[in-house]
């Protein structure tokens, strides 16, 4: 009997584990740094396994995408030929509700003892080699053995972990951005929630719209972004009806109508959406995108892990829950979904521009839109009120302030023609010079405007100071 009989033998059920932890990559690839921590390449026997997880290294410390044609790719850039559709077949093997510890701590386990029993078995053919002093032999068979049992090389020390410091962090140049300003953050996660009925499906599709052709949104500047309109819901003739009111748009939709149709995010095909050029995707709407029960925080979170996926490849992801009868401040599913997303919007008919009072009463037809974060935001919190036009779509509500607001955009009009963006105080300034406000009301007026009217800027090379550059509308001369 061969030395490679044996070891075949003991390690013959540690391929179904293998292929339960690379099929725990594939499916939920945050998981992958647990998984990395814990095993080598060298922990898997099968030379398949092999492969595949050595591939599934790579890319994540190259930081790429990891799914089953990627690792085919970079199987082949090492001269290795594994098709995507054995790979994929090694992602049905993981299970969600599989416990991921267990498993690696059962590899570990048959990792170690085919490590033993080549140790043993070297160390033996050392006993029958008379030429190998005997205090060699114990040595060696000793550090070999002890080694294996403690989980620790024979020589030298296990690389210690390193982990960035608060320090590090302090260093990064990274700043929060917007597609729309104040409005929905860049690479993050936004959800929008409100009572059904009040026309969530239009504000995102022209709010799509508008980021897709770099066009304002309601006054709120956007940064010009491919954008996927995901939809479950609508029928066609109603998307054919809105297109006609918004106008023409380079906004992408992914109808069920399609061939194929958008994939739900619980199927395996979700995995296309990676696919796709990074830009913002709408899910309209998240109960319609999986088959899960909305209320199991269990399934939520496996909905939201694949979002964040997405996330971290640089898309914007926005996605519309739905209110509950009676509610309009709350939403139907589980805490998951909010507990795990990065902003949370509200949409919801207010008493007047300014309240909070949320309206439920359907013939309520002149009242205002009140959209702005509600529960849960990583960001600075922002509203804004919005009124609608069947023939136009959203538009900013009338403000009682707006005609102040308009004197101090033609001041720092003015100003900005001759001088440039002036900081906070002379802003002030130049404002109290053609209204005759206290500074505290100015203050707040400033901002009020930000983001609609100007945009502020923190300079930090001049000691963290604050300018406002005013936003140029049609009619206005550009500078």
């Amino acid at each position: 009997m061969t030395m490679k009989d044996p070891i075949n033998k003991v390690q013959s059920p540690a391929y179904e584990i293998e292929k339960v932890l690379i099929g725990a990559c594939l499916r939920f690839p945050e998981n992958v740094p647990t998984i990395l921590n814990a095993l080598t390449v060298e922990d898997f026997f099968n030379r398949k396994s092999k492969d595949v997880f050595g591939a599934i290294k790579s890319l994540y410390e190259k930081k790429d995408p990891i799914d089953p044609l990627s690792v085919s790719v970079e199987l082949k850039a090492k001269g290795k030929e594994i098709l995507p559709s054995e790979i994929v077949e090694l992602e049905d093997h993981f299970i969600d509700g599989l416990p991921l510890e267990y498993h690696v701590e059962q590899l570990r386990t048959f990792s170690k003892r085919r490590k033993l029993e080549i140790a043993l078995t070297e160390s033996l053919a050392k006993v029958k080699d008379l030429s190998v002093e005997y205090q060699e032999l114990e040595r060696c068979v000793a550090e070999e053995v002890a080694a294996i049992l403690k989980d620790t090389p024979v020589s030298g020390k296990k690389a210690a972990l390193v982990l960035p410091t608060l320090s590090d962090f302090f260093d990064m140049d990274i700043e929060v951005e917007w597609v729309i300003n104040k409005l929905i953050p860049k690479e993050g996660i936004t959800v929008l929630h409100g009572r059904g009925g009040l026309g969530k499906t239009w504000l995102l599709l022209q709010a799509g719209a508008c980021i897709s052709d770099g066009k304002p949104f309601c006054g709120l500047s956007t940064i010009k972004e491919p954008v996927y309109y995901i939809d479950f819901e609508n029928p066609k003739p109603e998307l054919i009806h809105r297109s006609r009111v918004l106008g023409r748009s380079s906004l992408q939709v992914w109808h069920l109508s399609h061939d194929p149709p958008p994939p739900r995010l619980d199927d395996r095909q979700w995995i296309l959406y990676k696919s796709l050029p990074a830009g913002v995707i709408i899910f309209d709407s998240m109960r319609s995108a999986h088959l899960l029960d909305e209320n199991s925080s269990k399934d939520m979170t496996i909905i939201m892990s694949r979002l964040k996926e997405l996330r971290e490849l640089g898309h914007t992801i926005i996605a519309i829950l739905h209110a509950p009868k009676g509610d309009s401040r709350t939403y139907r599913g589980s805490t998951a979904l909010i507990d795990q997303c990065d902003h949370a919007l509200g949409f919801e008919k207010v008493k007047a521009v300014g309240s909070d009072t949320a309206v439920d009463a359907d013939d309520e037809n002149d009242l205002p839109f009140r959209l702005g974060h509600i529960q849960k935001t990583r960001f600075t919190p922002y509203k804004m009120y919005l009124r609608f036009d069947p023939n136009e779509g959203f538009l900013l509500a009338p403000d009682p302030q707006q005609q102040t607001l308009k004197a101090m955009h033609q001041a720092l009009l003015n100003h900005y023609r001759s001088f440039g963006p002036p900081a906070q105080t002379k802003f002030v300034d130049i404002v109290k010079a053609e209204l005759d406000f206290s500074k505290g009301k100015i203050i707040n007026l400033i901002k009020k405007g930000d983001g609609t009217l100007w945009r502020s800027l923190v300079e930090r090379k001049f000691d963290n100071r604050i300018t406002y550059t005013p936003v140029f509308y049609e009619g206005d001369e550009h500078y």
